[in-house]
């Protein structure tokens, strides 16, 4: 098995940097927070976690075990990339943007859906997977920031901690006027009656900016 990383995303995604070029502060990497300006919704903060921490990483990782160092222009694919989303997530297939490399869906090709995959691992006598999103991941429905809260206390604190956090670091950065939330409401998550339903333009926006499905939850 070989494994990449790029560090941790939590703690880079945190950290205010300093431009060299106009000595103002400023966040690398960003998660798609909602962000509050003047008490109103100012829309979301633009998503670097899935292409920076994973598929960047993916891609790095698999040119290396194909040995590609440039790709002739014509030639045809060279690596083959396995992503295993199911039938519940058709929304979420894209084609891939490497010339290097081509997609492939094997749980679309057995058109397995989530429930089929949790019966299988059941069947051949393996835990049940837990989720693979960042606790913090503002993507979650209210389901599952409920199902956090209640079944991993320990996973919802640290997510109450980063959004605090995070608001502490945007609050240095000069270019960005706005408080972040990881919840569409915009409220802080730990006063947050996840059982109420979410606003329906949230809905709307969260439906077309959804995760591209490397990861779970």
């Amino acid at each position: 098995m070989l494994r990449g990383t790029k560090g941790n995303p939590t703690a880079t995604s945190l950290r205010v940097r300093t431009s060299k070029a106009t000595g103002l502060n400023y966040l690398k990497h960003a998660v798609p927070a909602y962000v509050l300006r003047d008490g109103h919704a100012n829309g979301i903060m633009s998503r670097a976690c899935t292409l920076d921490f994973k598929i960047t990483v993916l891609e790095r990782e698999a040119k290396k075990l194909a040995g590609i160092r440039r790709h002739k222009k014509g030639a045809p694919p060279t690596v083959t990339t396995w992503i295993g989303m199911s039938m519940d997530e058709l929304q979420r297939v894209k084609m891939a943007n490497k010339p290097w490399t081509q997609n492939r869906w094997p749980l679309l090709e057995k058109r397995m859906t989530r429930r089929d995959c949790l019966q299988w691992m059941k069947d051949a006598g393996y835990p049940e997977p837990p989720r693979s999103s960042c606790s913090y991941c503002p993507y979650h429905s209210n389901a599952e920031w409920q199902r956090l809260k209640t079944d991993e206390p320990e996973a919802f604190a640290q997510a109450v901690w980063y959004e605090k956090q995070l608001q502490k670091s945007m609050g240095r950065v000069e270019r960005i006027d706005g408080v972040p939330y990881l919840h569409p409401t915009r409220e802080p998550l730990d006063t947050i009656d996840f059982a109420k339903p979410l606003p329906q333009m949230d809905l709307w926006q969260d439906f077309n900016n959804e995760c591209a499905g490397m990861c779970g939850a």
